[in-house]
C-alpha cells in the first residue's frame, strides 16, 4: 500500500473536520476507503495481503457509495467505510 496510509490519514482528518463544521447544517460526510478494485475477470495478485480473499469489485464500491448517500445512512457522519478487504484494519 506504500504511501497510501499517509494520504488516507490526511483525507480522514479533512473529512472529520468537514463533518464537524457542516454537521449543524445537516450535511453528512462519509468516505470510502478502498485499495482499488481489480479488473473484472482477472486474478487479484494482492489478495494474499488481505484478510478476505479479494478486493472489492466495482459493484461493491458502487453499492457502498449508494448506501452512504441513502436514507438508510442518515445517522452516519464523520465515517469511513472500509472496503479494503482487511488490508487496513480499523
Amino acid at each position: 500500500l506504500g504511501g497510501s496510509h499517509v494520504a488516507w490519514a490526511a483525507l480522514a482528518g479533512l473529512c472529520r473536520q468537514l463533518a464537524a463544521e457542516l454537521g449543524p447544517q445537516g450535511v453528512r460526510v462519509a468516505w470510502l476507503l478502498s485499495p482499488g478494485s481489480p479488473k473484472p475477470d482477472e486474478p487479484d495478485p494482492d489478495a494474499t495481503r488481505l484478510l478476505l480473499p479479494r478486493r472489492p469489485s466495482y459493484a461493491n464500491v458502487a453499492n457502498a457509495a449508494v448506501f452512504a448517500a441513502s436514507d438508510w445512512a442518515t445517522t452516519m457522519t464523520a465515517t469511513e467505510i472500509n472496503l479494503t478487504g482487511g488490508a487496513v484494519v480499523d
